[in-house]
């Protein structure tokens, strides 16, 4: 896997963020969503990574990834937009 997946999935998780924020104020009225890497795993799978990566993706897992990727970029504040980053680690994950 290389270069056009990572973009691929940092295209999934883009438009995951946009749909996310939706739903955070339709159906949450605004509130911040504690549970946020069950729901971004949920649509991705649902939205094709798993023919990205070629494989099946647990949604669960895939949660605690995000969840990891989240405190690592902010304990890194690595200076790339955040679906480049989560994006690398995921890939790694399942490359």
């Amino acid at each position: 896997m290389g270069h056009e997946t990572n973009r691929r999935v940092a295209a999934l998780l883009s438009e995951a963020g946009a749909a996310h924020e939706v739903y955070q104020t339709r159906e949450l009225h605004g509130v911040y969503d504690q549970d946020w890497p069950k729901w971004y795993a949920a649509h991705l799978v649902q939205h094709g990574l798993g023919d990205v990566l070629n494989r099946p993706i647990p949604a669960e897992e895939l949660s605690q990834v995000l969840r990891q990727c989240d405190e690592a970029y902010k304990r890194e504040q690595p200076g790339v937009a955040w679906p480049d980053y989560y994006a690398t680690r995921i890939v790694a994950q399942w490359a």
